[in-house]
Order: C-alpha cells, then sequence, then structure tokens
C-alpha cells in the first residue's frame, strides 16, 4: 500500500467500507486499488453503492466516477456525512426507536427493576452502537436520560 495512505481510518464490515482521506488526490488511487483487490479476489466494485462525501467540493456532482453526496447517508445503522446533519439524523433515528419499544413495555405493569431491565436490554440496546460510533451533544444525552427515567421511574415513554 502507498505510503501515503497509511494512517487514514479505514472502517470494514462484511462488505461495507469507509475510508477517510485527508487527501482528495488519494481517490483516484484508492479507487484503482479497490479494483485491483476485487480483480485478484474475484469480486467487483460496486459504483453505485460508492458515495463520497467532502467539506471542500461545494457543487460538484461526482469525482472519477464516485458520486458526492450533500445528505447523510446511513452506514451499518449509523448516519454519515455532514456532522449537525448527520448528528441529528442519529438521534431522532435513537428517539423514534426508544419511543416504539417502550410504548409496548409501558402498556405492560412492569414493577421497576423489570423496567431496568427492559431499559437495559430493549431499548439502550438499539440506541449502543449509534451512541459510541458518533458525536452526541450534551444536551442530546440529557434528553436520552431524562427519556430513560421517566420509563423507568413513571412507566412513560
Amino acid at each position: 500500500m502507498p505510503k501515503k495512505l497509511v494512517g487514514d481510518p479505514v472502517s470494514l464490515y462484511a462488505d461495507d467500507v469507509v475510508i477517510v482521506m485527508r487527501d482528495l488526490s488519494q481517490l483516484k488511487l484508492i479507487t484503482e486499488l479497490i479494483q485491483q483487490c476485487g480483480k485478484y479476489m474475484g469480486l467487483t466494485h460496486n459504483l453505485q453503492k460508492t458515495v463520497m462525501f467532502s467539506q471542500t467540493l461545494q457543487g460538484d456532482t461526482q469525482l472519477h466516477g464516485v458520486p458526492i453526496m450533500s445528505e447523510p447517508v446511513k452506514y451499518l445503522g449509523a448516519y454519515l456525512g455532514d456532522s449537525s446533519a448527520a448528528e441529528n439524523k442519529n438521534f431522532e433515528h435513537i428517539v423514534v426507536k426508544f419511543k416504539q419499544i417502550a410504548k409496548r413495555w409501558r402498556e405492560c405493569k412492569l414493577t421497576i427493576p423489570a423496567r431496568i431491565t427492559v431499559l437495559k436490554c430493549m431499548i439502550l440496546s438499539v440506541a449502543i452502537h449509534i451512541l459510541s460510533t458518533t458525536h452526541n451533544s450534551s444536551e442530546q444525552l440529557q434528553i436520552l436520560q431524562k427519556m430513560c427515567n421517566d420509563f423507568v421511574w413513571h412507566g412513560q415513554n
């Protein structure tokens, strides 16, 4: 691998890859490397499923055949892209899931220990991945904490 690519973050999961580049000149080299690796392994790089975000390329629609996105896209359950838009979408997703699951369990007459178990096993498990892989403001975390407290102590969502 070329020396100038070493040190840039890469996330691999099954057939999904995220590559963070500090220098856009690397894009052509990276796409060539992906195609060469694919040929070696008998795989094909699907450009239709490939997107890029850029803070410096405003108004462009693609670079080296890779579309430049302005809206966040979902990768392994978390939205990536513009930090504030992605942050808001991720938090909205957590709140919606929290309310859906809590609503079902709120109808049951659960004890406080049972509500804590539901909170830990069913509700927060949905949010753990997104909360651990994305930035969240202290205000958002306070809202989530209040939702947890209300569910446990009052059976509300």
